[in-house]
């Protein structure tokens, strides 16, 4: 049985691969036989290889999420808090030190940008 998860569109033109339980892909070329590997990356996201291109790519690879270097919900709840709660940009880089995350206030304006509604 297959299990639906969001992933995007261009991820998901790819057959299902043996070892993975929901449509994901290679969006490079395109492949259909992708396996799942062992390891994962520095922050925890699942690895895959194409086997056709020996491409290995990462649940967030196509996303605006690729290359942030915190957690995606991390990135979203700061968004979120600066929109909802007006928090300065300073004082949310701030906020999120105390909890061990490290970015600057320039980083904070550039996922409002990046990820905020027009």
């Amino acid at each position: 049985m297959q299990v639906q998860t969001c992933v995007p569109d261009h991820m998901a033109r790819c057959a299902t691969a043996t070892r993975v339980h929901f449509p994901i892909g290679d969006y490079n070329c395109q492949g259909d036989a992708t396996q799942e590997m062992e390891r994962a990356t520095t922050l925890g996201y699942r690895l895959f290889r194409c086997r056709p291109c020996r491409r290995t790519f990462n649940e967030r690879t196509g996303t605006p999420f690729n290359h942030l270097q915190v957690p995606t919900d991390i990135a979203l709840l700061v968004v979120l808090w600066r929109l909802r709660y007006k928090r300065s940009l300073r004082d949310l880089a701030e906020m999120f030190l105390t909890r061990g995350f490290t970015f600057t206030h320039e980083t904070v304006r550039d996922w409002e940008e990046r990820f905020a509604p027009c």
